[in-house]
């Protein structure tokens, strides 16, 4: 018999959400193709970690005390990978390599967790369990506070600075949320391991599972709000240039941007042309720059069979460069008889700007061809 009390319906209302984002994501992957691999792998062990807590916490099914604690087990795994692969996520909007430092603490943290549960389940009714447990409490908890309180608010902050919009400011609240519970959990795990949990902490113990709960539910609804803000990125992006690869500029796409920047596309691509053929000359064969860094300026290239396309940006993540490479994967596909004869009207590619919102849905173009003089 189902038991309806405050947990059964925490544990159905995750379910239900995490469900819905995840069917919105591969609609997203489906139909616009647009890949946010963390994301949805995160979505889809939480989505197990949820069904797991609903049935152990419900009674739905009729359990023994050993199948229970294999079910808690495992939907504290999972939810675990949620936050491992979130935090991915995360990484991926902020740079194109993962921090190590921070890969490193998050992947160690995940690591205590999983091999804590693996010997419990393993142990089990060994009083070996009880350290074991306190183990796995620390890899649980800290990966949460770590990965909402300090990866999460850094990320939303730096949001927040770029686009002066409520959005950032609503998901840094939910990650302020998510880690206040995970902090809540960590004082009753803790405190009961070591002797006691004081009265004043009991009473207060429901907000370490209401917390995330509402921390969550504000990330469901700011996401289906509006899908594509996941793929909003706390930098600018300039502009978009295609060329040849022997050198000749076919398309370019400029941005809007918050910092007023003008670039000159023809110089900065005889600039790149000649450096790649610098590079050539030297290595004796052709070769071509995928990558350059300054300190508020990254110049980022993706070759094709026939084009070189390059991105002028603030600052480039991995998302940034998938995404360059499935345009010059589609742009070539789309164009490739006139690029195989050398087409180089430039007109003739004006309606390449169609491909920006379906792969860039985060970059707004600015000098969007009339079909006057598209033609």
């Amino acid at each position: 018999m189902i038991e309806w009390n405050i947990s059964t319906y925490f544990n159905l209302g995750i379910v239900i959400g995490l469900f819905l984002l995840l069917i919105l994501f591969l609609y997203q992957l489906g139909k616009k193709k647009r890949k946010v691999p963390e994301f949805v792998i995160g979505l889809v062990f939480g989505t197990l970690g949820s069904f797991f807590a609903l049935i152990e916490g419900s009674g739905i099914i009729e359990l023994d005390s050993y199948t229970r604690g294999v079910f808690l087990s495992l939907h504290l795994i999972f939810y675990c990978l949620l936050i491992f692969f979130f935090y991915l996520f995360l990484e991926s909007i902020l740079t194109i390599k993962v921090n190590l430092l921070r890969f490193l603490i998050t992947f160690s943290l995940l690591f205590l967790q999983l091999l804590s549960h693996i010997l419990i389940i393993w142990f089990y009714n060994n009083p070996v369990t009880n350290d074991l447990w306190l183990l796995a409490d620390i890899g649980y908890n800290s990966i949460g506070i770590f990965t909402f309180l300090f990866v999460g608010m850094l990320v939303y902050f730096k949001s927040y600075q770029y686009t002066k919009e409520k959005k950032p400011i609503i998901l840094s609240m939910a990650m302020l949320i998510f880690g206040a519970g995970y902090i809540i959990l960590s004082l009753i795990d803790y405190t009961s391991y070591f002797g006691g949990t004081p009265d004043w902490l009991k009473d207060i113990s429901f907000l370490g599972d209401f917390l995330p709960f509402i921390g969550l539910m504000i990330l469901l609804i700011t996401y289906i709000s509006d899908i594509n803000y996941i793929y909003k990125f706390p930098f600018d992006n300039y502009v978009l240039m295609v060329a040849y690869k022997f050198g000749i500029q076919i398309h370019s796409v400029y941005f809007e941007t918050e910092k007023k920047v003008d670039l000159d596309v023809h110089l900065i691509s005889g600039f790149l042309s000649s450096l790649n053929t610098i590079f050539g000359s030297i290595l004796g064969k052709e070769d071509v720059i995928e990558q350059i860094s300054g300190k508020n300026t990254h110049i980022l290239s993706e070759t094709g069979d026939f084009i070189t396309v390059t991105i002028i940006s603030e600052k480039i993540n991995r998302y940034l460069k998938r995404s360059i490479r499935r345009y010059v994967r589609e742009f070539e596909e789309r164009y490739r008889s006139e690029l195989k004869e050398n087409f180089s009207e430039i007109t003739h590619f004006n309606d390449a700007i169609e491909m920006i919102n379906p792969i860039f849905p985060f970059l707004k173009p600015k000098n969007i061809p009339t079909k006057s003089n598209s033609k």
